[in-house]
């Protein structure tokens, strides 16, 4: 069937076609897309060379086996979606494709992609999702062009420094790998709009760098074991949603309470987290609970807390000379927590001084 919109179209889906018949070759040489998902073409024949013009091409679920290398020929196609076969390996040819600008092979069992592939310097869109790659090719990263990369449901346990040339990508879907940690050279990739990282490795600390994103509005970190966020996610202005259920998470910065554009918050599963308790005014925050807990047993260890708190009172503690009060040089004031962590407010001005000006070192 043909359907004339702005450009020729042949849609031929699951006709149960082994074969493309030479009479419709004949009478739709001049189609510009062209769709034969559902068919058991199995590794296409040349009859598909016979449509010259054509720019774009679906050959999902069509029982390929191997990346048909006649393609090259081509010249013209711009889109080219093969997903749902079986293929292991996306060769060689792939990089006679010059002018290719979206490339869809998700669900195929791949596991090499040809270093060729560098070779597509106008390609936008590149989906790899649902296959068997452990590593993301340097060549991929060379792609400077691309708009959106998907590589969910893979086996990809690192990502290369190399992913922050790829300045102009807005969409980086890794979800559903086994990456434990992510290079602090992301922070680089300023156009970046959406990151998906749910259900990985991830556990400890989320890199600092990530706050150089600017441009971000989206960030789904869901089902890892993230222990903390970075205050400079605070910079994170463009933010429009947080996905972070079902990490271990026990605060948050208290900086993403500023996020002017902030509308989708997500934690339950946390540790000390629910949907509907989250950053409100009042919440004793973490500092309070700190300072309790050292108040009580001044000689107590202080690993027991959170890391970032270790670093702030690691420091001989200082005391308010007119006052007596604890003071602290850096404003610890910033980390808040959520509802359930503690049953009432311990303010912060009860015992540490923030009015006087003068202060000595105390013991």
């Amino acid at each position: 069937m043909v359907h004339s919109l702005t450009a020729p179209f042949l849609s031929l889906v699951n006709k149960g076609l082994t074969s493309i018949p030479s009479s419709i070759v004949a009478d739709h040489s001049d189609v510009t897309e062209v769709i034969l998902d559902g068919n058991p073409l199995g590794n296409l024949s040349t009859a598909i060379l016979n449509f010259p013009k054509i720019s774009s091409l679906s050959l999902n679920n069509i029982r390929m086996t191997e990346f048909p290398s006649d393609l090259g020929t081509l010249k013209h196609l711009k889109v080219l979606k093969i997903n749902e076969n079986n293929m292991e390996m996306l060769n060689e040819s792939i990089g006679e494709l010059d002018e290719l600008e979206v490339l869809e092979v998700e669900r195929c069992g791949l596991k090499v992609i040809s270093p060729l592939i560098d070779r597509l310097k106008n390609l936008k869109v590149l989906k790899l999702s649902g296959n068997e790659l452990t590593e993301i090719p340097d060549e991929i990263c060379k792609l400077e062009s691309l708009r959106e990369l998907h590589l969910s449901h893979n086996l990809i346990t690192k990502l290369p420094e190399s992913l922050s040339s790829l300045q102009n990508l807005e969409v980086l879907n890794l979800s559903f790998n086994h990456i434990d940690t992510l290079p602090r050279a992301i922070g680089a990739m300023r156009a970046l709009k959406r990151l998906y990282l749910t259900a990985n490795r991830l556990w400890g600390e989320f890199p600092d760098s990530v706050g150089d994103l600017a441009s971000l509005e989206v960030l789904a970190v869901s089902k890892n074991a993230i222990e903390s966020l970075p205050f400079s996610m605070g910079r994170l202005e463009a933010l429009k949603e947080l996905r972070a259920e079902r990490n271990q998470l026990k605060s948050l910065p208290a900086e993403i309470t500023s996020l002017p554009h902030l509308r989708a918050l997500s934690l339950a599963g946390n540790p000390l987290a629910k949907n509907d308790e989250v950053i409100k005014p009042g919440f004793p925050s973490l500092v309070d609970l700190a300072l309790t807990y050292l108040l009580r047993a001044p000689t107590g260890d202080i690993t027991q807390l959170t890391e970032d708190l270790q670093d702030d009172l690691a420091e001989p503690p200082v005391t308010c000379k007119s006052c007596k009060r604890l003071f602290f040089e850096r404003n610890l004031y910033r980390v808040l927590t959520i509802k359930r962590l503690f049953s009432q407010n311990i303010p912060l001005l009860s015992y540490c001084c923030v009015q006087c000006n003068t202060r000595a070192k105390g013991t």
